[in-house]
């Protein structure tokens, strides 16, 4: 038995037959006045099935962008671009995805399976998620929250059991490491991702001698030593500036100074938070503001300055990325909490790759940081799990 509305048609379920000496009654009861009932045999009706929609082509895909259908006529250069530089790249809407390897909504699940498949059939060398995502997907917090393209979220340790986290789509053995190397370009709209791509084109323009490393008042000696150490590797003339030394104020001022100057890194090694670094707060969201650089890379030694899932506050990684014309062209930190000897050994393996190869590109430096730091850390998911690319994965280094 159904009743239909002006809009919807239900079943009412508590519809029995009640046999009577000559006769046959049928009893419900109907909740909705204005309402029309119709009777039928349950295998006379219609039910709804989930049909197979996998029309997704696949080709000889090298270079895999996942974004959403609107993004992609905004891509257009930046793939020709690729294309000149010999990639075969393939650019998928990720609802037409999330449509043909599942039935349910924002599924990143169904990402991981595509990706998958593609890489079965045609190894990838790269793979870069265009879009924003937020936590609050049906509006519970009532924060309008963005998600274009969803990530997984998992244990990290010491407590945390929720983190954010893009590792799984190019996990294809299912050990907790990236398999290929991933990045995510921060968008919430066409017009920031558009400022992004600009960036990443100016940074490809760009020569720089020097990086900056700035380290925390809290536990100095230790953080001291780390950079002390790090800058040591570097080819590049380094910037040392230490909080214990100058004062937060002119800390801040020094690192803004030497930024606006130029610099191919950034290198925070500290205390953070998904707002600002140090616990006195030597750099937040705020400060970005004042930047007049040209997009460099930061590197983030510190807790959850990559969280990047909030709906409902800035966090400093998303401001440095979309700073219109200044701050970060990629960022790389943690969206968990994390322990600084696992950072520090992560970290010497990123700048290692970078200085003995020709053209090391972010994404294969950063992969083989976290490979390499596997080998002897495999319990660490703080560290493989909680490390974040936020940037183009096939930009060369400057």
């Amino acid at each position: 038995v159904f009743s239909k509305t002006a809009n919807k048609t239900y079943v009412l379920k508590d519809a029995e037959i009640r046999y009577l000496r000559w006769s046959l009654q049928l009893h419900f009861s109907n909740p909705f006045e204005s309402s029309q009932i119709y009777i039928s045999e349950l295998n006379k009706t219609h039910s709804p099935k989930l049909l197979a929609t996998s029309s997704l082509q696949y080709s000889k895909t090298d270079f895999l962008i996942l974004t959403r259908s609107d993004f992609i006529p905004y891509l257009q250069n930046y793939i020709n671009e690729k294309q000149a530089q010999g990639f075969n790249v393939g650019v998928f809407d990720v609802e037409s995805v999330i449509t043909s390897f599942s039935d349910t909504y924002n599924n990143p699940n169904a990402l991981k399976q595509f990706i998958a498949e593609l890489h079965r059939k045609n190894p990838l060398q790269y793979v870069m998620i265009v879009g924003s995502d937020q936590y609050d997907y049906k509006n519970y917090l009532n924060t309008n929250a963005v998600s274009i393209v969803p990530t997984f979220y998992r244990n990290t340790g010491d407590g945390i059991h929720h983190a954010p986290t893009d590792v799984p789509f190019v996990d294809f053995d299912n050990d907790d490491v990236a398999d290929i190397p991933l990045g995510r370009l921060i968008a919430n709209n066409t017009t920031e991702l558009q400022q992004l791509l600009n960036k990443i084109s100016t940074y490809n323009y760009q020569n720089f001698n020097s990086e900056i490393f700035i380290t925390d008042n809290k536990d100095s000696d230790r953080f001291n030593a780390i950079a002390a150490d790090l800058s040591l590797q570097s080819p590049l003339q380094s910037n040392l500036i230490r909080i214990d030394e100058l004062g937060i104020e002119q800390a801040r001022q020094k690192l803004i100074e030497n930024l606006n100057s130029g610099s191919a890194f950034v290198n925070w090694i500290g205390h953070s938070s998904p707002t600002r670094w140090s616990q006195d707060n030597v750099f937040d969201v705020n400060n970005v503001a004042e930047l007049q650089n040209p997009p460099t890379v930061f590197m983030q030694l510190g807790c959850w300055n990559s969280y990047f899932v909030d709906p409902i506050k800035q966090y400093l990684s998303g401001a440095l990325l979309q700073s219109p014309s200044y701050g970060a062209v990629a960022t790389i930190g943690s969206s968990t909490y994390t322990k600084s000897d696992g950072e520090t050994e992560f970290v010497k393996y990123f700048k290692q790759y970078i200085n003995s190869n020709r053209n090391p590109t972010l994404g294969k430096a950063f992969n083989y940081a976290l490979k390499q730091y596997a080998q002897t850390n495999p319990e660490r998911k703080d560290i493989l799990l909680g490390y974040q690319l936020l940037g183009d994965p096939t930009m060369i280094v400057r």
